[in-house]
């Protein structure tokens, strides 16, 4: 083996090792925490949808965990600007069947609220709230109301809900 071999080796393994430390490091970063599947009881290790996730602290308010019951403090970021009157924030989160989202989507387009209905659906109700379902993960979710209709349309955006 001529020493330019040796030299080329000797980097390709140095390199596999750096990209190993690399991957491990960022895998516990990168996982995922879908909901369980139906029937299951796991559910309340979902996380909220967009950066509700690290903004808010969630409680399971049910025995099965389908329910979760999330708080963002007022004075967290996402809320900055006095969109809800400076108080926290607090919002439902519960994990569905299929049915069950379908038939909360079809109820939320009749009461003409959508700001984004596509691969999910976003919305704004009359009182402010604001109102998230998508369909592929059953996650469905709920927050009190806002101080204004721009309030939550600024949380929908700060918080990455949108479409």
């Amino acid at each position: 083996m001529s020493f330019l071999t040796v030299v080329v080796l000797v980097g390709v393994a140095v390199l596999v090792v750096v990209v190993g430390v690399v991957v491990s490091r960022l895998l516990p970063a990168l996982s995922l925490h879908l909901p369980a599947a139906p029937g299951s009881t796991a559910s309340g290790d979902v996380q909220p949808p967009g950066q509700l996730g690290a903004a808010a602290s969630c409680e399971r308010v049910d025995t099965d965990g389908d329910v979760q019951r999330c708080v963002i403090p007022a004075d967290h970021p996402l809320l900055w600007g006095g969109i809800t009157a400076d108080k926290s924030l607090v919002f439902t989160m519960s994990v569905t069947t299929d049915g069950q989202i379908a038939d909360t989507i079809r109820r939320w387009r009749a009461a003409n609220i959508a700001l984004c209905d596509g691969r999910m659906f976003v919305g704004i109700d009359a009182s402010d709230s604001v109102r998230y379902a998508n369909p592929h993960t059953r996650v469905q979710l709920s927050t009190e109301p806002f101080a204004s209709r721009s309030g939550a349309q600024a949380f929908v955006w700060r918080s990455g809900l949108v479409c």
